[in-house]
């Protein structure tokens, strides 16, 4: 038969699982891990080691409903505990863990990982090793943790969906991870919050490897080297600086994408200013304010000098403009009127057109890029060049061409973060 010392536990574990009834219609106040009394904690850790299996059954449920104040007790017991002491005090501390989370008690659950860490210093091989296993099954709870936190530091994050497998099951499922990070001037963090960041890197570090990048926007207050630092030993993680404005694009390969290689327009963000101007995927950035684009980071350097709630006009080569064939008619000294962008190494750019010439007359500009001459492919300036050398020489009187417009597209930029996003 169970002593009345036992009886009494259960009963206090039966009027803490019940708690007060609440009125319909309520709103719930905001969850808030709950405490045991300082006898009722001390009670129940003297029951942890009883003789009696229900009684020290019941002290494990019981002291699961506790919080911090319980989680401090725990790690002064496990110094002495024996090997199903400590045992239990790993499974208590995970359950207090888990409540946290499950109710968003981050600050306390942040509270809780020292503690939990000093524990595994008293015995590796049994707290240490459940404790690493808690972590990686509970995972996607600790990372919603660390998002919120993050949100509410006003940090940007940014997911990418990847397959995930659940211990377990021989199943994969379609899960969104955590794969970059904006932190701009509004960013109310302090370095002790970059711990959620780490973190996140860690947990996204088998789907996402290299695609994973904590980005330091305008004058954000969080220095440089610090989230090099913090990332340093990171497989793959970039730390970049960018300006207050935002376009909202990725590019083709925009990590390699340093010099003059063409690029397009690989993904565009929801409720970005390249959503709202109509930007596309597949569209290719030729000019920025008049300026020929290179690659995608020079682009973006560009973007740089530019404010929130600015406007930048962009020459864009649609992925639906359909060529247009043209037939240049030429003149005695067999000249086009075209001057070709030396500059512009992407592919073959019209710079300018001179005025009555063959090339004007038949209404070209600079809003055009030439694909092919006589039916050959344009892949570059030196293409075309061999091309029109060879077609003077053969002194020929037309030349056809296939061209493709460029169309002007404004777009009024907005911030990285905030209430921009």
């Amino acid at each position: 038969m169970e002593s009345t010392g036992t009886k009494r536990i259960l009963l206090a574990i039966m009027l803490m699982l019940s708690g007060p009834l609440m009125a319909a219609g309520k709103i719930p106040p905001p969850a808030s891990p709950p405490e045991l009394s300082e006898s009722l904690r001390k009670s129940a850790l003297e029951s942890l080691d009883a003789p009696e299996f229900g009684r020290r059954n019941a002290a494990q449920k019981l002291l699961e409903q506790g919080g911090l104040e319980t989680a401090r007790l725990l790690q002064d017991y496990v110094q002495s505990a024996s090997l199903e002491g400590r045992v239990r005090a790993v499974q208590i501390i995970e359950q207090i863990a888990l409540r946290m989370l499950r109710s968003q008690a981050d600050d306390k659950y942040e509270e809780l990982i020292p503690i939990m860490d000093e524990m595994r210093l008293v015995d590796e091989a049994v707290i240490g090793s459940r404790l690493e296993e808690f972590r990686s099954i509970h995972a996607r709870l600790i990372e919603s943790a660390n998002i919120r936190a993050l949100i509410r530091l006003n940090a940007v994050v940014d997911f990418e969906t990847s397959m995930e497998t659940v211990p377990g099951l021989s199943q994969r499922f379609n899960t969104e991870f955590m794969v970059r990070i904006y932190l701009g001037g509004d960013f109310a963090g302090t370095e002790d919050d970059l711990r959620h960041i780490s973190d996140l890197l860690l947990l996204g570090e088998q789907q996402f490897g290299n695609s994973r990048g904590v980005y330091h926007i305008g004058d954000c207050p969080i220095p440089m080297k610090t989230l090099q630092e913090l990332v340093a030993g990171m497989p793959g993680v970039q730390v970049v600086h960018r300006g207050p404005a935002r376009i909202g694009i990725m590019s083709s390969n925009s990590s390699l994408n340093n010099g003059n290689e063409n690029w397009h327009i690989q993904s565009v963000q929801n409720g970005s200013s390249a959503k709202y101007a109509g930007l596309q995927i597949n569209d290719v950035i030729v000019r920025l304010d008049g300026k020929n684009v290179g690659g995608f980071e020079s682009f973006v350097t560009a973007l740089e000098a530019y404010e929130p709630n600015q406007t930048a006009e962009l020459h864009v080569q649609r992925n639906f403009a359909e060529p247009e064939k043209i037939t240049l008619t030429l003149g005695e000294d067999l000249e086009t009127g075209i001057e070709v962008d030396e500059d512009f190494q992407r592919f073959v750019l019209i710079r300018s057109v001179e005025a009555d010439s063959p090339a004007d007359k038949a209404g070209l500009s600079n809003m055009y890029r030439i694909d092919r001459v006589e039916n050959q492919p344009m892949f570059n300036l030196a293409d075309y060049e061999l091309a029109m050398d060879r077609l003077r020489q053969s002194n020929v009187q037309q030349i056809t061409l296939h061209v493709r417009p460029l169309e002007e597209v404004p777009v009024l930029l907005r911030g990285w973060v905030g209430p921009y996003r």
